[in-house]
């Protein structure tokens, strides 16, 4: 099982990473800040998060795309000590255990 998410999860980041290599954008400029007499860091402040604008054409994933991304030895090894230490957790119980948790994430 430990093997199955790795292999699902590990697909997941390519797809991930394929979508960001696809649509490359020029990154905004970051912010600078100047003060006036008195003013403080908190004043700039501001609760916005800037996210990209959703293109439908980039939104599928070419096949080719996603050949060309491979993930690290050290990216796989990370991902399966991550999944090892969640199946670790769970106890040996007639139900909620570790291969109840799997049936969901790949449904």
């Amino acid at each position: 099982l430990v093997d199955w998410q790795v292999e699902s999860l590990a697909g997941l980041l390519k797809k991930i990473i394929a979508y960001r290599n696809q649509g490359k954008k020029k990154r905004p400029e970051k912010a600078s800040f100047h003060f006036e007499k008195g003013e403080t860091v908190l004043d700039e402040v501001q609760e916005i998060i800037e996210l990209p604008e959703f293109d439908p054409k980039k939104s599928t994933i070419t096949s080719d795309a996603l050949a060309a991304v491979q993930l690290s030895s050290s990216v796989t090894s990370q991902l399966r000590a991550f999944v090892e230490e969640i199946a670790g957790l769970y106890h040996h119980n007639p139900f909620h255990n570790f291969e109840h948790a799997v049936s969901p994430f790949h449904s």
